[in-house]
């Protein structure tokens, strides 16, 4: 069977979907901890941004120059040497009356439609890809567009592009209310219809186990699999000491970051997980039974686990609820703590060795 090129996770940032953009399929499975941690994480730098914006009333790009040069110079590079395409990573995002939809482009030559199935992309429509941010003057373009003058009015995203080239990176959102910036509608619906074709040769995932196994063959790239894991320690004692950790892989890349009572999420670091390691890991889960845990487990400190390969997802909560002992669920609670080691493992590596990014 042939396996699914592997796309470098090296310097990827992570492009979410855009908030509010299909909020409703795809929070359903998903605990509030969960959530919350991945709105912490994910989106505390935009969050800011939307807040400060809010706050004064003015629309300011968060990029200096320097790095629109910088972006600039490695979007007309990449568009002269394929070879570097490896290290690019495109998204976009747009809600319309008849519905809303994302698509996620890997410069290997594998895009993920509408977080559903795995499609392939050729070399000559994604530099059609290309050329079409850079022929738009994405890269001059501001951060936000639109928004409501009222206090204490909310933010909703309804249109979203990002494109990412190594460690230069840039996203452009639409807020519903206010001025509509009519060219980010128009590279976004250009960017559908150059991936919309390749869309029927694509690889679904039937369940969360199915997706996992194909994982584990190459039917499917590392970019379709996501997991999330945060440990925090009940107890407020000691203040300045660690109080737990969150574990994130995204492909093949894996993050960790500590948190403090007091200083809060340290930077995360990072570390690309081998394919003998990144494998390892697919086939616990796979073998682990995960899809038939129950949403709450024993542990002796809170824990959230959340996985996702494509658009099947599964999380579960574990700590000492009232009742809930090492041996109220069995095999399944047996099988979760080999998980919960195995990972755990992975967190001491990825915290000791990790690099922060560039």
């Amino acid at each position: 069977m042939q396996r699914a090129h592997r796309v470098p996770s090296r310097n990827r940032r992570r492009i979410g979907p855009p908030k509010n953009i299909g909020a409703g399929r795809r929070r359903s499975g998903i605990s509030a901890g969960s959530v919350r941690i991945r709105v912490v994480l994910s989106s505390l730098a935009l969050l800011s941004s939307f807040l400060f914006s809010l706050a004064t009333g003015e629309q300011k790009n968060a990029e200096t120059e320097p790095s629109k040069i910088e972006l600039r110079g490695a979007l007309e590079s990449a568009l002269k040497n394929p070879e570097t395409w490896q290290d690019i990573r495109i998204e976009a995002a747009c809600s319309t009356d008849t519905g809303s939809g994302v698509v996620e482009i890997f410069g290997d030559g594998v895009g993920i439609w509408k977080r559903e199935k795995q499609f392939p992309i050729s070399r000559q429509q994604f530099r059609e890809i290309l050329q079409e941010f850079r022929d738009a003057g994405f890269v001059d373009w501001r951060d936000f567009y639109g928004g409501s003058a009222e206090p204490g009015a909310g933010v909703k995203i309804i249109c979203r592009a990002g494109l990412s080239i190594g460690s230069n990176f840039k996203m452009v959102s639409q807020r519903e209310k206010g001025k509509q910036f009519q060219p980010l509608r128009t590279l976004t619906a250009r960017i559908f219809a150059i991936s919309k074709g390749s869309t029927a040769d694509g690889v679904f995932a039937d369940s969360l186990t199915d997706g996992l196994r194909k994982l584990e063959t190459g039917e499917l790239n590392p970019v379709t699999f996501q997991l999330l894991l945060h440990r925090r320690s009940e107890s407020r004692a000691e203040l300045n000491k660690d109080r737990g950790w969150i574990l994130r892989v995204e492909g093949r890349r894996a993050s960790h970051q500590t948190i403090r009572q007091k200083a809060g999420y340290s930077d995360p670091v990072g570390l690309d997980l081998s394919e003998e390691e990144f494998l390892g890991l697919i086939r616990t889960l796979a073998n682990s039974g995960l899809e038939k845990f129950p949403l709450n487990l024993f542990a002796d400190s809170y824990t959230d686990l959340s996985l996702r390969v494509l658009n099947r997802k599964k999380s579960v909560q574990a700590r000492q609820f009232p009742g809930v002992t090492l041996e109220t669920h069995g095999e399944r609670q047996t099988s979760f703590d080999r998980v919960l080691a195995l990972l755990t493992e992975l967190n001491s590596k990825v915290g000791s060795s990790g690099q922060k990014p560039r």
